[in-house]
């Protein structure tokens, strides 16, 4: 852990670099309305995308310029669709959000393999991410808990199991409070760690796998209304939708500090509610929340210098 004062030092802020434009990388079916998720298939390239409205989630294979429908609207009694995540052995994760399910899918056939449910209809299962041992930690931002699913639960979970409740987050700096609010968010594993981020408040915590505890990242920008996260190398990129905002930040070895190297604020981000590194470019869902006039189709694009 850094001492107090190297950690003021390493929070100074790097130089401004001008980052832009952003261009569509491809369209989606018009069923596809507010995009929520979007993942990658390391194996083949194909690129996933969920609808928050519908529960549908569709497939954009390597290098086309539409995504077609992969699962429909509504499959397997998933009202919504919320993050979607794409595991090492070919296997699609979709969460339900407000519905608690948890569905997993064969990524070349649509099938589903396996199911879980958190029995909640109080809750909004958000975005996962996967360990080091496969197993995938799931944010839930209403209820203050992490959910596990090992590849042992998933091995015994053909159809509708209950949802492992991994890390009670009551009484940890990451502790909710009683106002409900949208807390836990984006997720991603760094090494050892999870590094996730509270939509509200705008922090970012860090959960040691090993020992379960969380503590603050120490950042100099609050990353409020922050919404998708990913990780590559020692750098991270966080979506803030209602902001219109991308940021890229560096991390320490240990996930304690976020320097903040790159910011870029445009309306052309359309809310930018999910991020990924794809083809060494950052890649957004543009999932234009709330607005009554969208641009159509929706579509997923990628954001230049960042």
């Amino acid at each position: 852990m850094l001492s107090a004062a190297l950690a003021t030092l390493a929070l100074a802020v790097a130089p401004a670099h001008a980052a832009g434009p952003v261009t569509p990388l491809f369209t989606l079916p018009p069923g596809n309305v507010a995009p929520e998720s979007l993942t990658a298939d390391p194996a083949t390239g194909d690129i996933f995308v969920s609808s928050y409205t519908n529960g549908e989630v569709d497939r954009r294979p390597a290098g086309a310029g539409q995504a077609q429908v992969f699962i429909a609207a509504g499959a397997d009694g998933r009202a919504n669709a919320t993050g979607v995540k794409v595991d090492g052995a070919g296997r699609l994760w979709v969460l339900g959000g407000p519905t608690g399910l948890v569905d997993v899918y064969d990524v070349k056939t649509a099938q589903r393999i396996a199911a879980f449910t958190s029995g909640r209809t109080d809750g909004l299962l958000n975005d996962l991410t996967f360990g080091p041992d496969g197993s995938a930690y799931i944010t839930d931002s209403y209820l203050p808990v992490v959910y596990r699913v090992t590849p042992a639960d998933l091995a015994g979970s053909p159809n509708g199991a209950a949802l492992p409740e991994w890390l009670s987050l009551t009484g940890t700096p990451a502790d909710y409070g009683t106002t409900k609010q949208l807390n836990l968010n984006g997720i991603a594993a760094y090494g050892g760690y999870l590094v996730t981020v509270n939509s509200t408040t705008g922090q970012l915590f860090r959960i040691c796998l090993a020992s379960r505890t969380v503590s603050v990242v120490q950042s100099s920008t609050q990353f409020v209304t922050g919404d998708g996260l990913t990780i590559a190398g020692d750098q991270m990129w966080i979506s803030q939708n209602y902001r219109n905002t991308v940021v890229r930040a560096g991390l320490s070895d240990d996930a304690g500090v976020a320097t903040t190297e790159v910011t870029f604020t445009s309306d052309d981000l359309r809310i930018p509610s999910s991020v990924i590194r794809y083809g060494g470019q950052t890649v957004v869902t543009r999932g234009q929340f709330g607005n009554p006039t969208p641009v159509t189709p929706f579509d997923v694009a990628v954001v230049g210098g960042i």
